[in-house]
This record gives structure tokens, C-alpha cells and sequence, in this order.
């Protein structure tokens, strides 16, 4: 809903890293936004899969945790940008108009 409420289409979501990925590759978004932490699977490993399948998709890492090595580990990886748990629809705005400046740094909730 916040998303559509940015303008973005939503053309799919996953409740799994495999079920995400699939999506993913199915459907080759433009913008990611991606949980670091899934049912089945780390969102950094997930964060790997889809950089390697398509270079150029921006993906937008999503956390409750403000750990830096985790940060690190995802910047290196190529995310593109972080939000903070909890966030609100201008956060997730503010994150979508970083990203794609390319502007890394994270976005907390205010």
C-alpha cells in the first residue's frame, strides 16, 4: 500500500526468498525492496541471487536491526539503500528518491 501510495506499480511480492526470487526473475523490477530477514533464507544471500541475475536492479534493504556490519555487508553486496523499522510512506518515499540518486546512506524512522 505505501508503495502504490509513491506511484510505484507493484507488480509482485514474495513471503520467502524462493518465492521472492522467483517473482524476481519473473517479473525483472526496476526497485527491490528486500527483508534482511526471511523464512528461509538470509536477504543478503537473497541480495547476492539477484545482483548476480540482474546487475542493475536497484533493491532496498529493509531491517529492524541498525547493525553497521550488516549495512556493510549489504552495500558491498549492492543494495542499494536501507529503511529502518519501523517507517511510514514518507520514509519509504525519502528511500525510493535515494536509491535511485544513488545515495546509500540509511533511512531511519524519525
Amino acid at each position: 500500500m505505501m508503495l502504490q501510495e509513491n506511484d510505484c506499480d507493484v507488480i509482485g511480492e514474495g513471503t520467502s526468498g524462493k518465492s521472492g526470487l522467483e517473482v524476481i526473475l519473473k517479473t525483472r523490477p526496476q526497485l527491490v525492496f528486500l527483508d534482511i530477514m526471511l523464512p528461509d533464507c538470509s536477504g543478503l544471500e537473497l541480495l547476492e541471487s539477484i545482483k548476480n541475475a540482474l546487475p542493475s536492479t536497484t533493491i532496498v534493504m529493509v531491517t529492524a536491526s541498525n547493525d553497521a556490519e550488516t549495512i556493510r555487508t549489504a552495500l558491498a553486496g549492492g543494495a542499494s539503500g536501507f529503511i529502518l523499522k519501523p517507517f511510514s510512506s514518507k520514509t519509504v518515499h525519502d528511500s525510493i528518491v535515494k536509491a535511485v540518486a544513488g545515495d546509500r546512506k540509511p533511512i531511519a524512522q524519525p
